[in-house]
């Protein structure tokens, strides 16, 4: 049943993926998509955070670093998007790969960067290399508001040892 079902959407860079390959000047959109479905129940646990990076590390094992499987079935993305409609998707806008931070539109260099999607009642998350602090991340969440306000006072308690034990282990399952 989907409403037992949580749905992760991510972005992914096709252009260093296609053959031959999209040349690193192109200015325009080659993602791909990358989406996650997992049983809600599986993700409340103790090891709901690492169960959720490993589910999305089996569609980029799989799709994503697979030669000539890029891209495949896009003229059904949209369709596949609508069949979610009413349900609670979270997906993630932007990556670190992308820097947006060194795109010249011939104003300058950027002072702000901000994906306008991310806003509202939706379940969605931007992240981006920062444009102010060089090795930083910039990370925009947008959650309904009583949800923001619990992540906020987690988030906010800082990150205590046993986080950093937990965070580690996650990190090694997120290297690919």
């Amino acid at each position: 049943m989907m409403l037992w079902r949580s749905f992760l959407g991510f972005p992914v860079d096709a252009q260093a993926r296609l053959d031959p390959p999209v040349l690193e000047n192109y200015f325009g959109n080659c993602l791909d998509k990358g989406l996650v479905i997992i049983e809600r129940r599986r993700l409340v646990g103790e090891n709901g955070f690492v169960i959720e990076v490993e589910a999305i590390a089996d569609p980029i094992k799989n799709r994503v670093n697979v030669n000539n499987v890029v891209l495949r079935g896009a003229e059904n993305w949209l369709s596949e998007i609508r069949k979610l409609r009413g349900m609670r998707v979270f997906s993630v806008s932007a990556s670190l790969k992308f820097s947006f931070s060194d795109v010249d539109f011939g104003w300058a260099k950027s002072r702000k960067f901000e994906i306008v999607s991310v806003d509202g009642e939706m379940y969605s998350m931007s992240l981006c290399k920062s444009i102010v602090s060089d090795g930083g991340l910039e990370i925009e969440l947008s959650l309904p508001r009583g949800r923001m306000e619990a992540f906020g006072a987690i988030f906010g308690k800082g990150i205590d040892g046993s986080s950093r034990r937990f965070l580690s282990r996650v990190s090694t399952v997120a290297r690919l």
